[in-house]
């Protein structure tokens, strides 16, 4: 039977606005009417909302994240590990006192006690930490530079040595930049977490780690 114009006015009125719209995405009537009814009602009903971009996941963002936050605390261990191997085979045991040692020791122990904050606590601090005192520590190496009494074979040995150390410097700087960048995404996810199972999700893929 067919509707008369009244009708289908009616008919689309009843609708609610997701059925509404439904019906003029895949079910448009056919009947001249119908659609005219149809658009009708749609231009009375307000705008459809947008839907809110999907954030990333904590399980899409916590592996990379961490990967980074992992590569700047082990990379921080090895060179405090190496650090305070040096230092000791370094140091006089007969003539070093423990105060003098203990001073000696200083840079690498606090290194190695930032690089366990950042695994155990991901935290943000700590990662940005490492990477000035590491920078603190390798600005010595360039402070003979400041010499003016340098003698030509002096200044080319400093200037072959500074070229590699910059190498190095740069190498080690990247991967305690990942640090930076993972502890900030990871603490930036967490606190974004819209549900309890997402942030116990996050500090249970950290713990593991």
């Amino acid at each position: 039977m067919m509707r008369s114009k009244d009708q289908w006015e009616a008919h689309f009125r009843a609708m609610p606005d997701s059925e509404l719209r439904s019906h003029a995405r895949s079910d448009l009537p056919a009947e001249p009417e119908a659609r005219a009814a149809l658009v009708a009602e749609l231009q009375k009903r307000p705008p459809a909302e947008k839907p809110a971009p999907v954030a990333a996941s904590a399980q899409d963002l916590t592996p990379t994240s961490l990967k980074g936050i992992r590569t700047a605390a082990w990379t921080a261990i090895a060179v405090a590990g190496l650090n305070l191997v040096i230092r000791l085979l370094a140091s006089d045991s007969t003539d070093a006192t423990l105060g003098g040692l203990l001073i000696s020791l200083s840079d690498p122990l606090l290194m190695l006690g930032l690089a366990y904050w950042l695994l155990r606590k991901q935290s943000r601090a700590a990662s940005v930490s490492i990477l000035l005192l590491f920078l603190l520590g390798k600005l010595v190496l360039f402070l003979p530079f400041l010499d003016a009494n340098l003698s030509p074979a002096q200044q080319d040995a400093l200037t072959r040595g500074a070229t590699t150390q910059i190498f190095w410097i740069g190498l080690l700087s990247y991967a305690f930049w990942q640090g930076i960048s993972g502890s900030f995404a990871y603490q930036r996810q967490l606190a974004l977490s819209s549900s309890p199972e997402e942030a116990s999700f996050l500090s249970a893929t950290a713990t593991r780690a």
